[in-house]
C-alpha cells in the first residue's frame, strides 16, 4: 500500500473548515477537545519503550500523550500528527496505539506515519496562509523561522513543508 496523499490533505481541509473562521488556521488542542480527545503529558524515563517517543495516541481511551520534555512547538506538530491518525482512521499497531518516535532515519517512515505528518502539515502550515504571510511580510524561503513562529510549528517542520511547497508536492 502506498501513501493516501490526498485522503490526508483533505482529511485536514475538512478539520480546518470546521474550526477556522477564516478556513486557514486552528488550533489542534482545540480541534482534539472538541472530539472527545484528551491530551495528556508524559515524561519518559531511560529505560522507558517510548522513551523517544514525541507522542502517543490511544484510540481506545481517546487521548493523546505528548512528551512534556519537547518544546511547545514540537508538541503542536505532534499533536497534529496523532489527529492525522485518529482522523484518517489508521488501524492501531500490535499495542493498540500509534506512538511518534523523533528518531526515524530519513525514508523509513512507514506510509501510516507519513500520511499522518501530511495531514499534520496541511492543517497546521496552508499553503495559502504561508502564501499570505509571505505577501504580507515581505518573506521568502529563507524566512522560514519566521513563518515558524507566525504558525507556531518547529523551524525543522517548517522547512519541510517550505520545501514540499516548492518542489510542487502541494496541490491545492
Amino acid at each position: 500500500m502506498s501513501a493516501n496523499w490526498e485522503k490526508a490533505k483533505q482529511a485536514a481541509r475538512d478539520i480546518r473548515s470546521k474550526f477556522s473562521s477564516n478556513g486557514l488556521s486552528v488550533n489542534a488542542f482545540e480541534v482534539a477537545k472538541a472530539n472527545g480527545i484528551n491530551v495528556l503529558y508524559f515524561k519518559p524515563e531511560p529505560g522507558d519503550e517510548i522513551v523517544d517517543a514525541s507522542g502517543v495516541l490511544d484510540k481506545a481511551k481517546r487521548t493523546i500523550f505528548l512528551n512534556i520534555g519537547e518544546s511547545p512547538e514540537r508538541q503542536n506538530f505532534t499533536l497534529a500528527h496523532e489527529l492525522g491518525h485518529y482522523f484518517l482512521d489508521h488501524p492501531t499497531e500490535e499495542y493498540g496505539v500509534y506512538w511518534r518516535n523523533q528518531q526515524y532515519a530519513p525514508g523509513i517512515k512507514s506510509d501510516k506515519e507519513r500520511e499522518a505528518d501530511c495531514f499534520a502539515s496541511e492543517l497546521l502550515m496552508p499553503k495559502e496562509l504561508i502564501e499570505q504571510y509571505k505577501k504580507k511580510y515581505h518573506f521568502d524561503d529563507t524566512d522560514y523561522h519566521a513563518l515558524a513562529d507566525l504558525l507556531g510549528v518547529s523551524n525543522e517542520a517548517m522547512r519541510n513543508r517550505l520545501k514540499d511547497i516548492r518542489n510542487g508536492r502541494i496541490t491545492e
